[in-house]
């Protein structure tokens, strides 16, 4: 062992040095490593590690451990390449070996060198990866070669589908159109392959890798990222990655333990916190609220974070002049982690980066990005002079604790429902982001994402929201900061892909159109060209603008700056906007912009941030893939009406579905079908152009045919031809579809629930219920599906089960009078009849009085009277829904409980029966008096309540009532109905005598005389 310490901490500073890479930029300095006595396979480990470290991926790929591990020499030639499918599996399978072999190299039989190849291999492997990430995540997006190895394959563009087919073999199609995924395929085959090496014991179980686990879940939950919908095999993976990686890492002592005297102060517990946001990033992907909050709590309490939001007053627009309540975010710091104070967050404008990136997002809006709050202990009523955007000191967050704090925002959006509240419940900690002076560029990013989607949202700041967007998407694109500064904390903040950011356009076509009607009229207007310009975004109208106002129009110089300055031309804009104030100096912003291009061409001659900078925190930040990014900014301008644009940005990405529905939007349906007709003459094996021309057409052949070129794995085809079979009624085929598309991909939303629904449709109650029970597993909040739950529970006459399930629908569909009453049943069922009682009023209440349900309110009286304490109990009193001859016995004239008028006794009875009396009441007295479905059923119950009650006096007006109901034409020709009258007509007669007994009056016994003598003289002669 003692031998083999050496060895273990030079691998362990390893996997350190490749953690590291995603959670710091690259040191200037970096320290010497010390290294084993054994030959350059050290050597060739430090130099690929020093090459991920300041993010040059592609130089870690092509260099000499990439020959050396792969056998790339002209005496090993590989399979023979072309341009194919198979071609590609060939290659890369070839390669997969080489590594293996590479690893189990047997002229070298020590353990310490395997262990160092392993090693060597994951280097390759994590620098594919971070190529992948690089060119979809976190940019810059300059071009890499498809392969990531030096192969001589040129532009074999059936490669990119195999690697394609590799990453849809999970059940999903792909978001959008990824660049190099060949990267991310080799990057997690070589993983899986070391880790199986690892498990079979071809190193030393003394020579661990426990990272490694770690590196295999990050590449799994970027997989599920780039899929469209949500993998059940990816989940069952990654959680088991993850879980192994927790198990390992998931204390401070844990890690100290592992990397010992590798640490730098305070190290342990970024890691921890990193691997707590990536595993709650996981569960949120998944949709797992529960077990996300632990994670980030798990973080929070790792970085030393306490977070509350209070309130504080301050101003929130610019001409505001009373100060408002504001929700701000208090951050207490532990001072374990060197972090000192707490406070609001506020505003460090000290610096010219704040103050620049401030200014040029608030121009669009006259809404503040950071509430201006008053000084603590002011209670002025009046604005602060002088103080711009809260500018306080505002306590410093490390890079992790950002993090920590945009992860709430994801914990809102999974655990809230998704309304303006929530955007406001999220504010605060966006705010807290803005306020901080020093950030990641992942850090920024998402932060800046989650305030477009905030601020699209709002009628006053969706303009701002779009400027945003649209110089997100470029940042993204430009080369500075460089990829190393980029990574960092790029897994632990869940920022969106580059096509997710992007779609909108139509009515700007018509303002253009009438702009140049204009034009024609008055073509030497400066400002009608000025306004082309801005509609039109052509430099060329500013041009003309100055041409015919004699180079006197500073709106059209300014115009030009701007141009000049988003697209880097930061000399000219610096030029222009001197010109242009030199006309107009009171201009507003106009001396900021000015200075802004100023300060750019001062700082375009300096070097420019390293590439690592990009990659810190890349993993522990949910940021958006770069096509999920563009693929928010085409919705984005979808919503703001321009369709044209996001029509672009849709065919860019190959989002045909988004496609299609902006072709619909402009009632050009045809056109879509054309578009997809002419891709599939050039790819006629893509599946996804099947379907989607399928969705177009509604023709099934499209949905057969995507299945054939697909090999009968394309879940969203054979959901497609449920749907289809469903809709024309053939309710067992559809679910035979539905089951074997689900076994594909469980995840898929609210294909459990379809399944289900079909599976009910062929009289396949048991597997409707299993159905139904994933689709609530999958998303509690399914209403519906809990509601079909207790529906077919109550089929199965499993009571218990059904008033649970009806229970938890009730919490999503509390306005559904069909579901109170189903409830209410089953309420009865199991004895809960308070719960059957609110249920009941529910329906009255709903149904604004129309809905009574005898029957029901029948189930709940007689429930109600056998809880009577036996010394409680009334005579019988029938209604016309009781037919048993044995229950219409006249109660015995010297009966105890036949008190005087009102006074029958009620001792002896509980509370909780007391309880469901009244409410009971409640319910009969809301509907006698509105008379709506006011039948003798309902009177006759109304009797038994008041008799309950021991007042007979409104039990023989009850009881009247009824008998009046039934009483008619109808009820001499009805036998039915003639037998419900003489019943209630014997009921009425028994409560006179009881009244007459009591009070000792004859009146009420020649009334019951009268009436009987009446009923009898008159049914004599019909029956």
């Amino acid at each position: 062992m003692s031998t083999l310490q050496p060895l273990i901490n030079s691998i362990r500073s390893y996997e350190l040095r490749l953690i590291r890479s995603t959670l710091f930029p690259p040191p200037s300095d970096p320290l010497p490593q010390s290294q084993p006595s054994d030959h350059h396979l050290h050597n060739l480990i430090n130099g690929i590690l020093a090459s991920i470290e300041s993010g040059s991926y592609l130089e870690a790929l092509t260099s000499e451990p990439s020959s050396l591990v792969f056998q790339l020499g002209h005496d090993s030639p590989l399979p023979q390449l072309d341009n194919s499918v198979d071609s590609a599996d060939r290659v890369y399978s070839e390669l997969l070996n080489r590594a293996e072999l590479f690893v189990r190299y047997d002229s070298l039989d020590n353990e310490a060198d395997k262990a160092s190849r392993v090693v060597l291999v994951v280097c390759i492997a994590i620098a594919a990866f971070l190529g992948f990430t690089q060119c979809n995540f976190t940019g810059p997006l300059k071009g890499l070669p498809r392969c990531p190895l030096p192969l001589e394959v040129g532009e074999f563009t059936e490669w990119d589908n195999w690697a394609r087919n590799q990453l849809m073999s999970a059940g999903s199609d792909l978001l959008g159109k990824f660049s190099n995924l060949q990267y991310i395929v080799f990057a997690k085959m070589l993983l899986m392959r070391m880790k199986d090496l690892l498990f079979q014991g071809t190193t030393s179980s003394t020579i661990e890798i426990r990272s490694l686990s770690w590196w295999l879940a990050r590449i799994l939950l970027l997989q599920q990222r780039i899929l469209d919908e949500r993998s059940s095999s990816l989940c069952d993976m990654l959680h088991v990655h993850m879980g192994q990686a927790l198990q390992h890492f998931s204390s401070s002592e844990e890690v100290k333990s592992y990397w010992v005297s590798n640490l730098r102060d305070g190290e342990s517990l970024d890691i921890v916190s990193m691997l707590h946001l990536e595993a709650g990033i996981m569960e949120y992907a998944y949709g797992r609220v529960d077990s996300c909050r632990k994670h980030f709590e798990s973080a929070e309490m790792a970085t030393g974070l306490q977070l509350s939001v209070t309130g504080a007053l301050g101003f929130r627009t610019v001409h505001q002049v009373e100060p408002k309540a504001q929700r701000v975010l208090v951050t207490n710091t532990s001072s374990s982690n060197n972090f000192m104070g707490n406070g609001i967050q506020k505003c460090d404008s000290s610096t010219p980066e704040a103050n620049l990136h401030q200014r040029e997002t608030c121009e669009a809006s006259d809404i503040l990005i950071i509430p201006k709050l008053l000084e603590n202990g002011d209670n002025s009523k009046t604005r602060p002079q002088g103080s711009e955007n809260g500018a306080h000191t505002t306590t410093s967050l490390t890079a992790t604790q950002q993090a920590v704090i945009l992860a709430h925002c994801l914990l809102i959006e999974r655990s809230s429902r998704q309304d303006e509240l929530q955007r406001w419940d999220m504010a605060p900690y966006i705010e807290a982001i803005d306020s901080q002076h020093l950030f990641y560029f992942i850090i920024r990013c998402f932060c800046d994402i989650l305030r477009i989607r905030w601020e699209s949202s709002r009628s006053r700041t969706k303009e701002r929201a779009l400027v945003m967007m649209e110089n997100m998407v470029q940042r993204i694109y430009e080369s500075s900061p460089a990829v190393a500064e980029r990574t960092p904390l790029s897994c632990g903040v869940y920022m969106p892909s580059v096509p997710a950011l992007r779609n909108l356009l139509e009515k700007k076509a018509t303002a253009v159109e009438l702009i140049r009607k204009r034009l024609s009229e008055r073509p030497n207007d400066p400002r009608l060209w000025c306004s082309l310009g801005d509609t039109t975004t052509n430099d060329a109208c500013y041009e003309k603008a100055l041409e015919v106002s004699n180079n006197r129009s500073a709106r059209a110089k300014r115009s030009l700056a701007r141009s000049a300055y988003n697209r880097g031309d930061y000399e000219t804009s610096k030029i222009l906007w001197e010109s242009a104030m030199s006309m107009n100096s009171m201009y507003p912003d106009g001396w900021f912009a000015f200075g802004a291009a100023a300060l750019k061409v001062q700082r375009i001659y300096e070097s420019s941030p390293a590439v690592a900078e990009r990659t810190p925190l890349s993993c522990g930040v949910y940021m958006p893939s770069v096509p999920a990014l563009r693929k928010e900014y085409g919705e984005l301008l979808v919503r703001c009406g321009l369709i044209g644009e996001a029509l672009k940005v849709f065919e860019d990405l190959e989002l045909w579905d988004n496609l299609i529905h902006c072709y619909c939007l402009l009632e050009k349906k045809a056109t879509a079908v054309e578009l997809i007709r002419k891709r599939l003459s050039e790819r006629p094996n893509d599946p996804r152009l099947w379907c989607s021309l399928g969705d177009t057409t509604t023709n099934d052949a499209c949905y057969e045919k995507a299945l054939e070129v697909s090999n009968n794995r394309s879940a969203r085809a054979k959901r497609s031809l449920a749907r289809s079979a469903y809709n024309r009624g053939d309710y067992e085929t559809s679910k035979i579809l539905w089951e074997s598309a689900m076994s594909m991909n469980s995840m898929y939303p609210d294909g459990w629930f379809a399944f289900g629904a079909a599976a009910l449709k062929a009289r396949d109650i048991e597997k409707a219920l299993d159905a139904f029970t994933r689709a609530v597993q999958l998303d509690p909040d399914n209403g519906e599906a809990w509601n079909n739950i207790a529906c077919l529970h109550s089929i199965k006459k499993k009571s218990k089960e059904a008033f649970i399930a009806f229970k938890e629908a009730l919490k999503f569909k509390r306005n559904s009078w069909q579901l109170w009453e189903n409830y209410s049943h089953v309420a009865v069922e199991v004895g809960n009849i308070s719960q059957a009682l609110e249920g009941a009023q529910m329906v009255l209440d709903l149904s604004k009085n129309k809905r009574v349900d005898a029957e029901l309110l029948e189930k709940i009286t007689r429930e109600v009277e056998g809880r009577l304490p036996t010394t409680d109990s009334l005579g019988p009193l029938t209604t016309d829904n009781e037919c048993s001859a044995d229950q219409c016995r006249v109660a015995d004239s010297g009966s105890e409980h036949a008190k005087q008028g009102s006074g029958v006794s009620v001792s002896g009875r509980s509370r909780e029966t007391e309880h469901l009396i009244s409410l009971l009441g409640k319910v009969l007295q809301q509907i006698v008096k509105h008379g709506n479905g006011c039948g003798p059923d309902i009177w006759g119950l109304y009797a038994k309540w008041h008799r309950i009650n021991g007042d007979l006096v409104m039990c023989s007006e009850a009881l009247l009532k009824q008998v009046r109901s039934l009483q008619g034409s109808d009820t001499w020709k009805d036998e039915d109905r003639f037998q419900k009258f003489a019943k209630a007509s014997l009921e009425l007669c028994k409560v006179y005598m009881e009244i007459s007994s009591s009070t000792g009056s004859r009146k009420g016994l020649f009334t019951a005389e009268m009436h009987l003598k009446n009923i009898i003289k008159q049914a004599r002669h019909l029956f």
